[in-house]
């Protein structure tokens, strides 16, 4: 939230390096959170790496809870929209 509020109020107020660092901080902080959501929904819908014992999921490969079938494919969707946003 910081780093927000120095990105969208701070231009003109701190430095020009403090505004960049600040402005990529943010898109770094909102891309690493959009992949961990993308990875928890795709899994949702397409899971993979589990097994059922007594009736609870257990991972049983997170490599493949992370990355399953449907997650690049919405990771690139989400990156793609994002960039068509700027």
């Amino acid at each position: 939230a910081t780093f927000l509020g120095v990105m969208l109020f701070g231009r003109g107020r701190v430095s020009e390096r403090t505004h960049l660092i600040a402005t990529l901080l943010v898109a770094g902080g909102t891309t690493l959170s959009a992949f961990w959501i993308l990875a928890l929904n795709s899994w949702m819908q397409t899971p993979a790496g589990y097994e059922i014992i007594d009736g609870r999921f257990h991972a049983t490969d997170w490599w493949s809870v992370v990355f399953n079938p449907s997650f690049p494919y919405r990771l690139t969707h989400k990156l793609l929209a994002s960039e068509l946003v700027k």
